[in-house]
């Protein structure tokens, strides 16, 4: 009975060379298949119509389940899985190895072949990935981006760290896709790491760590929600979730407190960069568990550990205050200015959490209500566990230092009160609640089942006689890769050959013919931008792909609330148009003044004019500009976001009275607010266009005028970006859509537009630096010292 058991070994390896062949053979055949069927029948109906499965896939799919059904043949006869799992548990150095690659073979779908998929969230993200990565190239780290919208702070009012890392990646990879995966695949592998270490330290048992670190990796919502849905930033914040509360349970070592003090702070700071919502929440579950975790202290404890604890939370909070505070005291102007609230998406259904799903298809049908994939299965494997971890503990003797199985199961009950009671009265009162929807919550439901799950392996372990207490684990390790194994068989990625937006690739190469952005100088984009109308497609999916394919920038494929440009003018002149070539009859839109002028005002050089099938019908090539300029400026108060049936009512109305002329690229009055009084220069001026260069992150006009005027610049106006006229910062105006307006003298006039992060932002990041800084010297004063 010594030595590794070969038997077990051969089968799983089988097991291991399966899962990648069918990964990677079979598949991607499977790209085809649409998400979220409501019933085995229909995902069976669509198999048999788009993918026509013969005999071989028959068998790749059963080769995993063969090997598998070995693994536990093996166990009942002669306990090899146990055999194998206490050598590896025998030492910490075979475990990690156990963990690492247990991880690595449960991530293998995110390293599938194929691109990233745009739905979902999925094209706002690799939107913003797009601009990053563009930016790293350029060799500039991205506060704002004129490559999507109209010029935007970018994500300055969103989490920002794992777009930069993407960034970062793809320096040395060169590639959007690649970086997007491996990003996706390491923070997955890293998110059961994490877990292994805070299961490890709490319940002081390795196999207890492994079993927390399965039920994180297999966790059939954790995949779902970064992977399938397309919140790819997630991934982050899952990897990072378990590092607060490990470095917490470190405080209550007598050793290495400084260490603890530090990672901790700096792990739970990274978290709001990352998302800010989750980001708070994370904040307030950490110190709920912190709290009830030191009532169970000892009180000659106490003090050190909260004065530790308190140091810890103040300075994450003061780290990630960075984005916080002034995403908050920042937001006037900005489509958060109001709030957020996310109750108006659907509740998960039980059946999306609790009955086994890996979106494919549902082991029993859905209803139309059920079928909206805000929820994901979680596993009934690691929830019983988790329960196990909430009550055994309570009938077992207390030895040693306390477990936390109290802070954990409040912690987790809690959870699922916000899942399941979202809509309570007292919780849809609270405006930190309803910034997220139900769904969002089972994030912290996934973390902290994991972690009782790990709990209630250590539980078991204690329950039975030290002899048994590794084949007592065996069994739960093996009804949990049953159990959410299966839903790892992911192709999540579609082809190039896929377009669900019907842009076709000839497009693309139209595009090209007409102008190639490669040709630019390094660093530089085109002078001017891409438009397109939506016909009822997804506005992420089209805008987003449209500017990744063409390169060229546009603005549409931005977050539309965050600027006051996408949802007061270039949202509402997309419909407009769409109106416009929807109508029974619908003319050229080159024939219409409104169409022409909307287009001047937003310098857009190219329409894609797509019909009520989603066909692009033309593509419309005009001859815009990045100013227009009047000798009038009168008041009129912000435009409020348009979702009138009707758009001509609102935007075309707003578009006409500015009487725009765009032969000679004039208007006969600009729409100011907070102006006190109508200003008129009694000029009659004329423009020449000299240059326009556009990178990144600035932008320099070269206009010459014939007499005093305003111009009106098609960039989006915004306190944190620097105007300068002949090298003098000014005080710009805003116009009633948010754009720039700048008085210009007779002659040349260079503008130059330079974002720079505000004196608040400043300062914070200053701080920042500070704290890095003395936590560096903590750590090496640390060491010194011991």
């Amino acid at each position: 009975m010594n030595g590794w058991p070969r038997a077990t070994l051969a089968a799983l390896g089988s097991l291991v060379l399966s899962l990648y062949f069918l990964q990677y053979w079979t598949l991607p055949k499977y790209a085809a298949i649409p998400q979220n069927s409501i019933s085995f029948e229909v995902f069976w109906s669509a198999v048999t119509h788009l993918v026509d499965p013969g005999w071989e896939d028959a068998i790749c799919f059963s080769l995993p389940a063969v090997c598998f059904v070995a693994v536990v043949a093996l166990e009942i006869r002669r306990r090899e899985f146990t055999r194998l799992l206490a050598l590896c548990f025998c030492s910490g150095r075979t475990t990690w190895g156990l963990v690492f690659l247990s991880a690595a073979i449960i991530a293998r779908c995110y390293f599938a072949v194929g691109e990233a998929n745009w739905a979902g969230d999925g094209s706002a993200h690799l939107a913003f990935a797009y601009a990053a990565v563009e930016c790293f190239a350029a060799g500039e780290i991205p506060i704002w981006t004129n490559l999507i919208s109209l010029g935007s702070p970018y994500l300055q009012y969103y989490g920002f760290l794992y777009f930069y890392l993407v960034g970062l990646v793809d320096l040395a990879v060169d590639h959007l896709f690649t970086s997007v995966k491996i990003t996706l695949g390491l923070a997955h592998i890293a998110s059961a790491l994490g877990m292994y270490l805070l299961v490890r330290i709490t319940s002081r048992s390795r196999a207890a760590g492994f079993l927390g670190a399965l039920s994180y990796a297999l966790c059939f919502w954790h995949m779902q929600q970064v992977l399938i849905m397309g919140r790819f930033p997630l991934s982050l914040f899952y990897a990072l979730l378990p590092w607060p509360l490990y470095f917490f349970e470190r405080l209550r070592l007598p050793t290495r407190r400084v260490e603890a003090v530090c990672g901790g702070a700096l792990s739970l700071g990274l978290l709001p960069l990352v998302h800010p919502g989750y980001g708070f929440w994370a904040t307030l579950f950490f110190a709920l568990y912190a709290l009830l975790r030191l009532c169970e202290t000892p009180r000659l404890r106490q003090r050190p550990i909260l004065l530790s604890t308190g140091l810890l939370v103040g300075a994450a909070v003061l780290f990630g205050a960075f984005l916080t505070v002034p995403m908050w005291l920042e937001r006037a102007g900005t489509g958060i200015a109001g709030g957020i609230t996310l109750s108006g998406v659907p509740d998960p259904s039980w059946k999306r959490v609790f009955i086994w799903s890996n979106l494919r298809f549902p082991l029993l049908p859905l209803t139309v209500e059920e079928a909206p994939w805000y929820g994901g299965y979680l596993g009934l494997t690691p929830f019983a566990l988790a329960l196990i971890g909430a009550i055994l503990p309570w009938r077992l003797p207390r030895r040693g230092r306390p477990l936390p199985y109290l802070a954990a199961g409040i912690c987790f009950a809690l959870t699922l009160l916000l899942v399941f009671g979202y809509r309570l009265p007292p919780l849809q009162a609270l405006p930190f609640v309803t910034a997220l929807n139900a769904g969002r919550y089972l994030l912290f439901t996934t973390f902290f089942m994991s972690f009782l799950a790990g709990l209630g392996g250590a539980a078991l372990k204690r329950w039975r006689p030290a002899n048994m207490r590794v084949q007592t684990l065996s069994l739960p390790i093996l009804l949990l890769l049953g159990d959410l194994g299966p839903t790892t068989f992911q192709q999540p990625y579609q082809f190039a050959v896929h377009n669900s937006t019907n842009y076709p690739p000839e497009l693309w190469e139209e595009l090209r013919q007409k102008f190639d952005p490669r040709d630019l100088p390094a660093g530089q984009l085109a002078p001017f931008r891409l438009f397109t109308n939506l016909a009822q497609m997804h506005p992420f999916i089209a805008t987003a792909l449209l500017a990744y394919r063409s390169g060229l920038p546009t603005p549409q494929a931005d977050h539309r609330l965050l600027m006051p440009t996408m949802h007061a003018f270039a949202s509402p002149f997309e419909r407009y148009l769409n109106y416009l070539l929807h109508l029974p009859d619908p003319q050229p839109l080159d024939q219409d003044p409104v169409a022409l002028a909307g287009l001047q005002l937003l310098n857009i050089n190219y329409q894609v004019n797509v019909d009520a099938e989603h066909a692009v019908v033309s593509l419309m090539s005009i001859n815009t500009g990045p100013a227009i300029i009047s000798a009038r400026l009168e008041q009129r108060p912000p435009l409020a976001p348009d979702s009138t049936p009707d758009p001509s009512k609102h935007i075309a109305a707003y578009i006409d009275a500015m009487g725009v002329d765009i032969v000679h690229k004039r208007s006969d009055r600009l729409f100011i607010t907070d102006l006190d009084q109508t200003r008129y220069l009694g000029t009659d001026p004329r423009l020449q266009v000299r240059g326009h260069r556009v990178w990144h992150q600035r932008a320099e006009v070269d206009l010459e005028v014939t007499a005093p005027c305003f111009a009106r610049l098609a960039y989006t106006y915004a306190p944190q970006l620097e105007v300068r006229v002949n090298d003098r910062a000014i005080t710009p105006y805003r116009t009633a859509a948010g754009f720039i307006v700048v008085p210009l003298e007779a002659g040349l006039n260079r503008i130059a537009l330079q974002p720079r992060l505000s004196p608040l932002r400043q300062a914070l990041l200053g701080l920042n630096i500070l704290l890095l800084a003395a936590g560096a010297g903590a750590l090496i004063w640390s060491r010194r010292k011991t």
